[in-house]
């Protein structure tokens, strides 16, 4: 990620009063499970894959969320499960809130089986009201540990995110990642997002590489709150 792009979002947003955090701020007892599906094309090799997403969140407190965090993609051994504890707290010396979550579980390994994985992630969340709706912003940074490899990938996402009304949202995803293998990556995940009276949120997503990255790709996905 380009520092100076982050920083100048982070000084811009600081600005207004907060209102609210990042997702970790569910009322006690509150459910979240979304389901998402990303194709994606590589420009330059011609190659396409996909990788599906499961991700549910239940607030055991105001303070302590227990999730799931899964995916699988259509290489071999391309999966992941992690179960994951996150607790959130207020500063008054920082506006938003700031999260601390581990994750432990297993991931696939290209020839059969699998291997450990840990996954520490800290998080910071702020919100604001704006003229055009609700605003906020969300960055995420993680470190998944392979242990019987011994390889660690860490990741930096941005999410910059719009309530236009109460039924429809704008976000705007900055996603970084440094491989145990291979060039750092940077991509961009424009997405909006529809919600069906009462039921789930419908999402539609653009995927675009931007450095060390020549794919596009599209994300469909649903949530559901209860």
């Amino acid at each position: 990620m380009r520092p100076s792009l982050t920083l100048a979002w982070l000084i811009w947003l600081a600005a207004a009063p907060m209102v609210q955090a990042g997702g970790w701020l569910r009322d006690a007892g509150g459910r979240m499970l979304s389901v998402s599906h990303e194709i994606s094309h590589d420009q330059t090799w011609g190659g396409t894959w996909g990788y599906t997403t499961v991700y549910g969140e239940y607030e055991l407190s105001p303070r302590l969320t227990l999730g799931l965090d899964a995916g699988r993609g259509d290489a071999d051994g391309d999966w992941k499960a992690l179960i994951f504890l996150r607790t959130g707290h207020a500063f008054d010396a920082l506006p938003g809130r700031v999260a601390i979550e581990l994750g432990l579980g297993a991931a696939g390994l290209p020839e059969g089986g699998a291997e450990g994985l840990i996954r520490p992630v800290l998080s910071w969340g702020y919100g604001t009201p704006t003229r055009l709706g609700a605003a906020w912003v969300n960055l995420d940074a993680s470190a998944e540990h392979r242990v019987q490899t011994a390889r660690t990938a860490t990741k930096v996402d941005l999410t910059l995110g719009l309530s236009v009304t109460s039924r429809n949202a704008l976000t705007l995803e900055v996603r970084t990642e440094d491989p145990a293998q291979g060039a750092r990556t940077l991509r961009l995940a424009p997405s909006v997002q529809h919600r069906l009276g009462r039921g789930p949120w419908l999402r539609l997503g653009a995927i675009i590489g931007l450095e060390n990255d020549d794919s596009l790709g599209l994300i469909l996905g649903s949530r559901f709150e209860f």
